[in-house]
């Protein structure tokens, strides 16, 4: 047995255990530039908020390195968020399945509002971006926002369970209060 699921399911459906570890082996490499690109792209994010004056200490943050062309100290802000994050996992589990819970949760919000807004105004052409770069039929519009709202809704509640049983005060997620 694995702590690993998907190694579990790829050695039992291919009944090699050879060809589950070099799947994990390709997993674990597309990861890895999976990871660089987020972190450059997270890094960019950072330096463009603070470009805009939206962070603290957005002078320092907005800086881009004149010998490496990026900016470094958006790049290590973002590296030392992560670090926390990893602290946190290994302290507790429980924890960081709360803040990853949260953010799931304040994310589906902050879609299904402005979703649920157009539809509360029957997607009134006054209310949606004149010059916006793209349109759509008024019914894929409907159909979009209600899709929204509806996933939004069934992951609020999902995202509100408890992640393992039996419940007890450690394990029990306080993201619904």
């Amino acid at each position: 047995m694995t702590r690993f699921p998907i190694y579990f399911i790829w050695e039992k459906a291919t009944r090699l255990p050879a060809a589950a570890t070099v799947f994990m082996v390709c997993l674990f490499v597309v990861s890895c530039v999976a990871l660089n690109a987020v972190h450059q792209t997270a890094s960019r994010l950072t330096w463009s908020f603070a470009r805009d004056e939206a962070l603290f200490f957005s002078r320092k943050l907005a800086s881009v390195s004149p010998s490496v062309g990026v900016p470094v100290h958006a790049l290590v802000l973002n590296g030392f968020c992560v670090l926390l994050l990893g602290v946190v996992y290994v302290a507790s589990t429980t924890a960081f399945n709360a803040f990853i819970g949260t953010t799931v949760i304040v994310a589906q919000i902050s879609f299904a509002v402005p979703a649920a807004l157009l539809l509360y105004r029957r997607r009134d052409p006054s209310y949606l971006p004149p010059n916006r770069p793209f349109r759509v039929p008024a019914v894929i519009g409907y159909i979009s926002n209600v899709v929204c709202i509806i996933w939004a809704v069934i992951l609020l509640v999902f995202f509100c369970f408890p992640t393992s049983f039996p419940v007890k005060a450690g394990n029990m997620t306080m993201r619904a209060v």
